[in-house]
């Protein structure tokens, strides 16, 4: 991470970012209106909570196969579960948010890339246990917390997925007709980012939508974001700052908003 670009960013979001009366689409309205507002809340976030308090608090070791950009703060073979839970996990803020809009716009083929611990990937299965989660994770062992997490939870509606993006997602794709919602969420540099969305994008239609983490992370993060809603197929996009979001609406005017998430 380049933590100089992310605050300087940061600061260039915070001045630049409207909130929902500086919106005159009536698709990102809705969004900002009716889907984000904090005051949905749902029985599954406390539990959801409690289990990512209780990795906090784990001082057991794992050994990480890192295939992207590293992590936040720390690197090496081996970390401990509360280093990876306080630093690599997505906020309960943006988790939360996550929940709402898959709960609000039922999607029901869902992939994510970057299973981490399995809180995300909790959030999005329990916003609607009819929809199939496909989940993909680098690292093996940590593959294995994520699906303790889960046990616990007794989800039955996750698929896990453990290796290399770049070995699990082309085969993985084959089974898709559709992805309705994805979740972008590893590896941190350009290149791949770029291309992961594109085999991502090719399996989408004008009701899905695309969601990419830590768009500010690095400036080879927020290239790749440039990039991506330039795309001639992106009508609509929403920087929040911590992720981003495309839909891929037809017949509406290309728009590119930067926003501040509902609190």
């Amino acid at each position: 991470m380049d933590a100089l670009f992310e605050f300087k960013s940061y600061l260039r979001h915070a001045l630049k970012a409207g909130g929902k009366h500086s919106v005159h689409s009536p698709l990102v309205f809705q969004l900002m209106t009716e889907v984000l507002p904090p005051s949905r809340v749902f029985n599954s976030f406390t539990e959801i909570e409690a289990l990512r308090n209780d990795l906090e608090r784990s001082n057991q070791l794992l050994k990480v196969e890192d295939f992207g950009a590293g992590s936040r703060k720390s690197a090496g073979s081996e970390r401990k579960i509360s280093s990876i839970a306080t630093t690599a996990l997505q906020s309960k803020h943006c988790a939360q948010a996550l929940f709402r809009i898959i709960d609000f716009y039922r999607p029901r083929n869902i992939l994510e890339l970057g299973t981490s611990l399995g809180i995300t990937t909790s959030y999005l299965a329990r916003a609607n246990e009819s929809a199939i989660v496909h989940t993909i994770e680098g690292s093996a062992e940590v593959g294995d917390v994520a699906k303790e997490v889960f046990l616990k939870q007794h989800i039955k509606n996750i698929v896990q997925h453990i290796g290399p993006f770049d070995a699990v997602l082309p085969q993985l794709l084959k089974e898709f007709d559709r992805i309705d919602f994805a979740l972008i969420d590893g590896n941190h540099r350009l290149e791949p980012t770029l291309r992961y969305f594109e085999l991502i994008k090719a399996k989408c239609d004008e009701n899905s939508m695309i969601v990419l983490d830590d768009i500010h992370w690095s400036k080879e993060m927020n290239d790749a974001w440039q990039k991506i809603i330039s795309m001639v197929e992106v009508s609509v996009s929403i920087d929040f700052f911590h992720f981003g979001m495309v839909y891929f609406r037809g017949g509406i005017e290309k728009q590119n908003f930067v926003l501040r998430m509902p609190r």
